[in-house]
Formats: C-alpha cells, sequence, structure tokens
C-alpha cells in the first residue's frame, strides 16, 4: 500500500482536463462556428457570403475600437489623477 505521490495525482487528472474541457466548450463552439463561416466566405458557396464578410468586417473593427476607447479612458484617468 505504499503509493507513489504522482500516482494519485494522475487518478485525478481526467477530472481536471474534464472540468477544463466543459468550461472551455462555449469557446470552442464559436470558434469552430467562426471556422466554419470563415470556410464559406473562402468558398463563396453560400448567398450569404458578402453578409458573412460585412459582419466579420464590422465586428473587428468594433472590438479595435472598444480597446482603444478603453485605452484612451484608462490614460485619461491616469492623467486627472496624477495632477491631483
Amino acid at each position: 500500500m505504499n503509493r507513489h505521490p504522482s500516482a494519485h495525482h494522475e487518478q485525478e487528472r481526467p477530472k481536471r482536463s474534464l472540468w477544463r474541457y466543459l468550461r472551455l466548450r462555449p469557446i470552442r463552439a464559436a470558434g469552430q462556428e467562426a471556422r466554419h463561416l470563415h470556410q464559406l466566405e473562402r468558398a463563396g458557396e453560400s448567398e450569404w457570403t458578402p453578409w458573412i464578410a460585412i459582419t466579420g468586417l464590422t465586428l473587428f473593427f468594433v472590438s479595435i475600437g472598444l480597446l482603444m476607447f478603453g485605452l484612451v479612458v484608462a490614460v485619461s484617468h491616469l492623467l486627472a489623477t496624477a495632477f491631483l
């Protein structure tokens, strides 16, 4: 009954990876859907191809805009508190 500590750790590993898999499943599903839409756009087989491309560009520019807005707000807040 003298077990090595790593043997106990190996028994717990599937639980952790299962939890990690379940926790990341929505992210993986979104990634798979994005890859599927990208394949449709590249192939040009769908009547929705222009809308997929426009939506992708819109989401890209909105995310860049939100990032820039957040940086500007953070820098202005830092500058405002630095001169108090």
